[in-house]
C-alpha cells in the first residue's frame, strides 16, 4: 500500500473525500432548489370587465403560445369589478397580497386600479381613452410609474367614421356627434371629427351624456335636431348603451356609425375605428415582455394601427341603404 504524502494521514484524506462528497450534495441540492424555483408558475391577476371576456381569452392565448401556460408555467386569477369601480381598491389589495407579479386591467376601472396598485407591481392596462390626459402615464414614449398599456384612442382614425357615413348616405349634411363627457381625451377626438366634418362640408351638433340615464334626454334632443346621421364616440359607457342606441336608430330610421365593432353587432348601421383584436394582441405582447424581465416604466404606450370597418346588413336593409361595392370590399359584413 502506497504511503500517504508527507504531513497527510489516511484519516485526513478520508475527511477530505467526505467533505467533497458533502459539498457536492449541497451543490446538487442548491441546483435542484434553483431549478424548482425557476419552474414555479408566474403569477398574474386580470381585472377585467364582464363585456370583454373574449378579449381576455385572446390575451391569455397569446401568453400560452409564448410559454406561459395556465396551470403549469402560469397561475392567474381573473376578477370582475363592479361597474362603478367601488371594489377596485380591495381587488388590487387582495391581488398584491397574494403575490402576483403583474396586473393586467381593462375597462373604465383602469384609473382606479392604477391608483390602488401604487407602483407596487407592474401594471398593463387596456384603456379606451388618453392615458396621459387621465394621469396614468407621464408620456406615451416613457409612461413611468411601473405601468404601460394600450390606448384605443387613435385620433387619426376618427374622421373615417364620417367618411363611412357619407359613403352609406351620400346626401348627408347634418351629423350628430354622441359622446361621453367623462371620457378622457374626448376633446381631441371631437376636434378631429369637426375638422373632418369641415373638409366634407358637413354641419355637426354635439350631444353629451355622462351615463346611461342620460339617454332618453339625449335621444329627445337628437330627434329635435332633425339630423341625417349620427356618429358615436366609443368607450365603455357607449358599449353598454350600444343596443339602446341601435334600437333608437332603427325606430327613427337614423343612420348611426359607431366607433367599435360592438356597435355594429348591436344593430348600428356601421362602425369604424381601431382594430381591437390588434389592440389586445399588443396587450398580450406587453405582458409577455414584462414577465420576461422588461421594465414596464420604459415600455411606450402602444396604439393599434389597423382600421376595422363593419356594416350591418340587416340594418342597412331596414333603413333602405344600399351599401356601395367600394365599402363592401374593405368592410366586414355583419
Amino acid at each position: 500500500m502506497p504511503e500517504p504524502p508527507a504531513g497527510r494521514s489516511p484519516a485526513s484524506a478520508a475527511r477530505r473525500l467526505a467533505l467533497r462528497a458533502a459539498g457536492g450534495a449541497l451543490a446538487g441540492a442548491a441546483l435542484g432548489a434553483a431549478r424548482a424555483q425557476k419552474a414555479a408558475p408566474r403569477r398574474v391577476a386580470y381585472v377585467w370587465g364582464p363585456a370583454g371576456l373574449e378579449s381576455l381569452f385572446r390575451v391569455q392565448d397569446m401568453l400560452a403560445r409564448s410559454g406561459f401556460v395556465e396551470g403549469t408555467t402560469l397561475a392567474s386569477q381573473t376578477v370582475t369589478p363592479a361597474l362603478d369601480g367601488s371594489d377596485a381598491a380591495a381587488i388590487v389589495e387582495a391581488a398584491v397580497r397574494s403575490g402576483v407579479e403583474l396586473i393586467v386591467a381593462q375597462g373604465p376601472v383602469v384609473p382606479l386600479v392604477f391608483r390602488a396598485v401604487a407602483q407596487r407591481v407592474p401594471l398593463v392596462v387596456a384603456f379606451s381613452g388618453d392615458l396621459v390626459a387621465a394621469g396614468l402615464a407621464a408620456s406615451l414614449r416613457a409612461p413611468g410609474r411601473r405601468a404601460t398599456g394600450v390606448s384605443f384612442l387613435v385620433v387619426e382614425m376618427v374622421g373615417k367614421r364620417l367618411e363611412v357615413l357619407t359613403e352609406l348616405v351620400p346626401g348627408v349634411r347634418r351629423v350628430g356627434i354622441l359622446l361621453n363627457a367623462r371620457h378622457y381625451g374626448y376633446e381631441a377626438e371631437l376636434a378631429e371629427t369637426e375638422r373632418a366634418a369641415r373638409a366634407l362640408k358637413l354641419a355637426t351638433e354635439t350631444f353629451e351624456l355622462r351615463n346611461a340615464d342620460d339617454l332618453p334626454r339625449v335621444f329627445g334632443a337628437v330627434t329635435q335636431a332633425k339630423l341625417d346621421g349620427v356618429v358615436v364616440f366609443p368607450d365603455a359607457t357607449m358599449t353598454r348603451a350600444a343596443p339602446a342606441i341601435a334600437r333608437y336608430g332603427l325606430r327613427t330610421r337614423l343612420p348611426i356609425v359607431g366607433g367599435w365593432r360592438v356597435a355594429c353587432v348591436a344593430g348600428a348601421l356601421a362602425s369604424c375605428g381601431p382594430d381591437l383584436d390588434e389592440a389586445y394582441d399588443l396587450i398580450g405582447m406587453q405582458a409577455i415582455r414584462i414577465l420576461r424581465g422588461a421594465d414596464a416604466s420604459s415600455m411606450p404606450i402602444e396604439r393599434p394601427t389597423r382600421i376595422h370597418t363593419a356594416v350591418n346588413r340587416a340594418t342597412a336593409k331596414e333603413l333602405g341603404v344600399a351599401v356601395p361595392a367600394t365599402l363592401l370590399a374593405r368592410a366586414e359584413v355583419i
